[in-house]
């Protein structure tokens, strides 16, 4: 957005953060008692799952490539980096629902 003076913040771009923060922070706790309560029992019961696999590796990666666009990441990879989160993270719902999906049948 531009303003008298140049490019400026949108005014809700914080409180967009916190609640991402804040949302992630919920994520992170889920996929751990995930990881913990469902993944073992399920894999020793109907064999190995690829989308389920895949939820894993996704879910590594999104939370590996926010720590880095937070903490780490130069600015040429940091924008390379800040648009695969965001794609990643745009289908992530979508590969859950496949997973829920998939298993209802089995």
């Amino acid at each position: 957005m531009e303003g008298e003076y140049g490019a400026v913040t949108h005014p809700l771009q914080f409180t967009a953060l916190q609640i991402h923060g804040a949302s992630a922070f919920c994520f992170m706790l889920m996929v751990g008692f995930f990881l913990g309560a469902h993944v073992p029992h399920k894999w020793a019961l109907i064999g190995k799952n690829k989308i389920g696999s895949m939820l894993i590796l996704v879910s590594f990666f999104m939370v590996l490539s926010a720590y880095l666009l937070y903490y780490i990441a130069e600015d040429e990879v940091r924008f390379v980096l800040a648009y695969a989160h965001l794609a990643v993270g745009f289908l992530l719902p979508f590969t859950l629902l496949i997973h829920i999906k998939k298993s209802k049948r089995i």
